[in-house]
């Protein structure tokens, strides 16, 4: 799936298989890595109406958790891209502790918010600060 055929439209499919035949006709193209691209465009030109009516039923937080997903993968990739596949990993596994960090500290904000109004009522009533 690291592959930017992904992205592209439907509408530029049989641009690309034109160019995909002028590149194994000049050999700058294998015809194995030729069929495992036109492989690879069929698939995505088959899978499209069924991905889309899948996503067009799903709950507006599921859509969002794959957005989310598909975020996460693509920032990897980006980082994989330009760092390396090591570096990537050490980077997206920051991101991860400290979203999780995150994540815990909001699951408490609430508890937080008691105690610290708790404690301003009780400096007040007892005369401190």
């Amino acid at each position: 799936m690291r592959s930017l055929l992904w992205f592209l439209p439907d509408s530029m499919m049989p641009v690309l298989v034109v160019v995909l035949a002028i590149g194994l006709i000049v050999g700058i193209i294998k015809p194995r890595a030729l069929w495992l691209l036109l492989s690879t465009i069929l698939v995505i030109l088959l899978a499209g109406p069924f991905v889309e009516s899948l996503f067009a039923g799903l709950p507006g937080l599921v859509s969002l958790a794959v957005l989310a997903v598909l975020g996460w993968v693509l920032f990897r990739w980006m980082i994989s891209a330009v760092l390396g596949e090591e570096a990537a990993g050490h980077v997206i596994g920051t991101f991860a502790v400290r979203a999780l960090s995150g994540l815990v500290r909001l699951i408490f904000l609430p508890f937080r918010l008691v105690f610290w109004f708790t404690g301003a009522l009780l400096r007040r009533l007892v005369g401190g600060v």
